[in-house]
């Protein structure tokens, strides 16, 4: 709950309902002077993280409101990982404000109270700390095809090419670049299994402690940047909290075997001919569109200096639709979103045709388009964009 605050945004209450209507309100920036109308549009997804790919809308957007609510059940389980966001658009501009957590509402002292919680805990990164990148597990989504039992849902291969034997497709969200300190060293653990299941056991674990921002759960992952070893969180525990709401974790990493696919996921830099694993496709047309159609990276979503735009969402529309003005939701043929380098984490399939690709980041970049003429050999492809699409 302290880390909300964003301009324009102050501050986000979430009073919650596990089954019965949340209401999310909301509290602005008293230098804020955006004509109006104030249009704000409710979200909600299952990770801390404005990058993430599963946010979705709730309900329809409102002008010049307060408070939205959501009367729909979203958490199951014994883990609370709703979170919250709102995206205002105004005549001069659009916002979005930093997810807020369902765990319990701070009065404004304890907010402030646990903002500087956070923010000694944040000094301690100046003299010991260790880089690196959290790549969150998707928990909700569609099922991977190729990996699940069709009749009972079970994964059967942890080592599938598609979303990593997660079972949800695309499988983990765009890496969160995040500082790990207090990191104790490698401890290995080898024993024999009694019971005969995975033999002699050598596990290689340490121990982290974290501010709890963004939310940790089991399964996720954390990669050291100087190594590029990769640990799953095997154990979260709870070092600071402040009426319900987490402030410090300490976590439990447990090092992944380098023969894992987590591995192959991008976190930043890697050079495009870096093998990986394989992209989703959706869509039901017959030719494979994505970043590399047409040229190595041609349609990675990228700043002028090169840096790849993480968390972008791709919209695919006809050239008729776009160029009459129709670019509803039901016009959207397909839709995917950037992860790290700003390539895209999922090909869209389509049939031959003129097509607008359409990329934005809410409230950072775009929306930037790129013509594309999809034929039926991939040899022969035609593309052009906007200018800015790479002039940004």
């Amino acid at each position: 709950m302290p880390n909300t605050r964003t301009y324009p945004f102050r501050r986000i209450f979430v009073d919650h309902m596990v089954r019965g209507t949340s209401r999310i309100s909301w509290e602005m920036d008293r230098h804020f002077r955006d004509s109006q109308p104030h249009t704000f549009q409710l979200q909600v997804g299952h990770s801390a993280d404005n990058q993430a790919a599963d946010w979705e809308n709730v309900g329809l957007a409102a002008d010049n409101v307060a408070e939205l609510s959501d009367d729909e059940t979203r958490v199951f389980g014994a883990a609370l990982t709703a979170h919250y966001r709102l995206i205002l658009n105004t005549p001069v501009g659009n916002y979005i404000s930093e997810p807020a957590n369902v765990y319990g509402e701070l009065d404004e002292r304890n907010w402030l109270l646990a903002q500087e919680m956070v923010r000694k805990e944040r000094l301690r990164l100046h003299k010991a700390c260790q880089d690196g990148y959290v790549i969150k597990r998707m928990r909700f989504g569609d099922a991977c095809t190729t990996c699940t039992d069709p009749l009972t849902g079970e994964i059967t291969n942890s080592s599938c090419p598609e979303c990593g034997g997660v079972g949800v497709l695309i499988g983990y969200h765009p890496p969160i670049a995040a500082q790990f300190f207090d990191v104790q060293l490698d401890n290995r653990d080898e024993r024999r299994d009694n019971a005969q299941m995975r033999s002699t056991i050598r596990d290689t674990f340490l121990t982290a402690r974290v501010v709890g921002f963004p939310m940790l759960l089991k399964e996720d992952a954390w990669v050291d940047a100087k190594s590029d070893r990769r640990y799953f969180i095997h154990r979260v525990q709870h070092l600071a909290e402040l009426r319900g709401v987490p402030i410090v974790a300490q976590v439990e990493l447990r090092l992944a075997p380098f023969s894992e696919v987590i591995y192959g996921i991008e976190v930043g830099g890697e050079p495009s001919s870096r093998p990986g694993p394989y992209l989703p496709r959706i869509g039901g047309g017959s030719i494979v569109v994505d970043h590399d159609y047409g040229g190595e990276d041609a349609l990675a979503y990228r700043t002028t200096a090169g840096l790849g735009i993480v968390g972008a969402t791709v919209k695919v529309y006809s050239e008729t639709d776009y160029d009459t003005g129709n670019t509803t939701d039901a016009a959207v043929i397909a839709r995917t979103y950037t992860s790290a380098n700003g390539r895209w984490a999922q090909a869209v399939k389509l049939d031959p045709g003129n097509y607008v690709l359409e990329f934005s980041k809410i409230g950072s970049y775009g929306p930037d388009i790129a013509r594309l003429t999809v034929e039926s050999s991939s040899s022969s492809v035609s593309q052009s964009s906007s200018s800015s699409l790479w002039s940004m």
